[in-house]
C-alpha cells in the first residue's frame, strides 16, 4: 500500500517519516510522474483561456458612486484534497512556475486552480498535510472549518474601501479583520448552516491593511496574517492573499492562500497529540515558500483554500 498516495489513507505521520517521507512530486493515477507543469501564462494567476468568460462575461459595470466601503465577513471554506487532475484551489505565492530547473527550495509542483484556471497554485499543505491530519482526527479540513464557522469562530472580515465600480477599480484598500459576534448577540444561520448575511459583528483585531484592485469583476488582497480554525485548533497563516468574485452581494469564486511557518505546525500537530520535529514535517511536505537568502532552505509551507464571504456590518469593539 503506498502510504503517500492520494486520496491519502495515511495511518499517521510517525508512520510515514519512519517511511522515509512522502515525494514531492505528485503521481497520476496511473501511478507515475506527473507531466511537466503546463505553459506558464504571462500573468501566473491570469484565467486559463476556456475559463476566461467566468470572469469577463459579466454585467455592466456597477457604478456604486463616490469610493464606496463594502465590507464581508467570511462564511465558508474549504481545503479539498488535490485532484485526479492535479487541481485544488489556492494562489501563485511565489510568484514562479513550479518544477522550475533549479535548486531554489521553493522549486515545489505547481497545482492547477479549478476557479481560475492558473498553472501555477502553491498549496503543499492541501497536498500533504490537511489529508494526513484528517485521517488522524477523523475528519477534513474543510469539515473543521464548516463546524468552526457555524459556531462563529475564527471569522474573518473583509473590508474593501474606495470602490467607484465593482467591474474595474485598479485603486481599492483592502483591510482584514478578526471578527465576532457583540457580546450578548445570537448567531443568525441560513438554510443551508451557514452564517447568514447582513449581521453585525465586532472588530477584534486588524490583520493588515494592503492595496488592492478589481479587474473584471474580480477582487485581488491581502494582509498581514490571518488565522483559520482548523482541526478544533488555531492555525496562523503568515501573508494572506486571494483573489474572488465582488460583488456588493458577496465574494464568491474565492481563492486565498499564505505561507504556514514549520514551527507553527509542529506546534499544531504536538497539540493534536502527534509530537512531531521538524525534520519530520519537511519529511512529508516540501517547504516551498520563505526561502533563506542562498534560496536553499524554505522555512514555510504554502497553503491554499476556497472561500466564500457575505456582506457584514464591523464596528469597532
Amino acid at each position: 500500500m503506498n502510504v503517500c498516495a492520494r486520496p491519502p489513507r495515511w495511518p499517521s505521520l510517525l508512520l510515514v517519516a519512519a517511511l522515509g517521507g512522502c515525494p514531492s512530486t505528485p503521481v497520476t493515477d496511473a501511478g507515475t510522474d506527473a507531466p511537466s507543469a503546463p505553459d506558464v501564462p504571462s500573468d501566473p494567476d491570469a484565467p486559463a483561456a476556456s475559463d476566461a468568460p467566468l470572469l469577463t462575461d459579466a454585467a455592466p459595470p456597477t457604478d456604486t458612486g463616490s469610493a464606496a466601503t463594502l465590507t464581508f465577513v467570511i462564511v465558508a471554506g474549504d481545503i479539498p484534497e488535490v485532484s485526479a487532475t492535479n487541481e485544488v484551489p489556492g494562489i501563485n505565492l511565489d510568484g514562479r512556475p513550479g518544477l522550475a530547473a533549479t535548486e531554489r527550495c521553493d522549486d515545489a509542483f505547481d497545482w492547477i486552480s479549478p476557479i481560475t484556471g492558473s498553472s501555477n497554485v502553491d498549496n503543499q499543505y492541501a497536498a500533504n498535510l490537511a489529508p494526513l491530519v484528517g485521517s488522524a482526527v477523523g475528519t477534513t479540513a474543510g469539515a473543521s472549518l464548516a463546524e468552526a464557522y457555524a459556531l462563529g469562530v475564527g471569522l474573518v472580515g473583509i473590508v474593501v474601501e474606495g470602490v467607484d465600480s465593482t467591474d474595474f477599480d485598479l485603486e481599492v484598500l483592502v483591510r482584514l479583520h478578526s471578527v465576532a459576534l457583540p457580546l450578548g448577540a445570537t448567531l443568525a444561520l441560513d438554510g443551508s448552516g451557514r452564517v447568514a448575511p447582513d449581521q453585525t459583528f465586532s472588530i477584534l483585531a486588524d490583520l493588515g491593511t494592503r492595496p488592492g484592485a478589481i479587474t473584471s469583476g474580480r477582487l485581488v488582497g491581502g494582509g498581514s496574517s490571518m488565522t483559520l480554525p482548523l482541526f478544533g485548533g488555531e492555525q496562523t497563516i503568515d501573508e494572506p492573499r486571494f483573489s474572488a468574485t465582488l460583488s456588493e452581494a458577496g465574494l464568491e469564486r474565492g481563492e486565498l492562500g499564505g505561507s504556514i511557518a514549520i514551527a507553527s505546525l509542529v506546534a499544531e500537530f504536538g497539540r493534536l497529540g502527534t509530537p512531531v520535529d521538524e525534520a519530520t514535517v519537511r519529511s512529508v511536505a516540501q517547504p516551498d515558500l520563505d526561502p533563506d537568502p542562498a534560496g536553499a532552505n524554505c522555512a514555510g509551507i504554502s497553503l491554499g483554500m476556497s472561500f466564500e464571504a457575505v456582506p457584514a456590518v464591523l464596528e469597532p469593539r
